[in-house]
């Protein structure tokens, strides 16, 4: 009877310790679709706290058992009559049966907590590799930024002889003589009049333009 209050704190320690384990928190699983640091580093986060719980579970449990042993011995040096050492012995049987389920118990949350270790070594492998790219890609955006505050265009302005409004070609910007050179771009073109009237002639005044790096 003295050890009842024990008993009933070990099943207690036992039920929550399965229910800590036994609903795998989704905080573990990686989002991809946020940032990858970010990601790494929150998984990381949330197997560190993961491990810790755990591991003050074990703590407790080694601590129940030490203190079970020690009210076993201070009750085999009390009873004296065989009938209550009977009894004793028959207490003595369930307590060790109940120590052997929780060592049980302690060696598969320490496999558990292992497994979680190598996951954690793996990740930390992760967040470096990923902190390894990442430094390398603001490298080489840092360069591609810095060539382009150097970035400069040189144009300049073109024009194709006059022609008759009524002139069926001059509609067709092909076919008239609206050429660049090999390393310029065409900036912009338009169809300019010689003067107001209705049949007045027409050009094309167009850019040419070259990027200087």
């Amino acid at each position: 009877m003295v050890n009842s209050p024990a008993l009933i704190l070990c099943v207690l320690a036992l039920f929550i310790f399965d229910n800590s384990l036994g609903k795998p928190t989704r905080k573990l699983r990686l989002k991809r679709q946020a940032a990858p640091q970010s990601s790494a580093l929150g998984a990381l986060m949330s197997f560190s706290v993961k491990l810790s719980d755990m591991e003050r579970q074990i703590t407790s449990y080694e601590r129940t058992i030490q203190r079970q042993r020690a009210e076993i011995d201070q009750l085999s040096a009390k009873l004296d009559s065989k009938a209550d050492r009977s009894q004793f012995r028959n207490l003595q049987t369930l307590l060790n049966s109940k120590m052997v389920t929780l060592k049980d118990e302690v060696n598969t949350k320490d496999l558990v907590i292992e497994r979680y270790r190598n996951k954690l070594r793996q990740l930390e492998a992760d967040v470096k590799s990923i902190n390894q790219e990442y430094s390398k890609l603001s490298g080489n955006t840092l360069e591609v930024l810095d060539r382009f505050d150097d970035l400069g265009f040189h144009c300049t302005n073109q024009k194709t002889g006059w022609a008759p409004k009524a002139s069926g070609e001059i509609q067709y910007l092909d076919r008239q003589w609206v050429r660049c050179n090999p390393e310029e771009f065409l900036q912009s073109f338009v169809l300019k009049l010689a003067t107001n009237h209705e049949e007045s002639p027409v050009q094309y005044v167009y850019r040419c333009c070259s990027i200087n790096i």
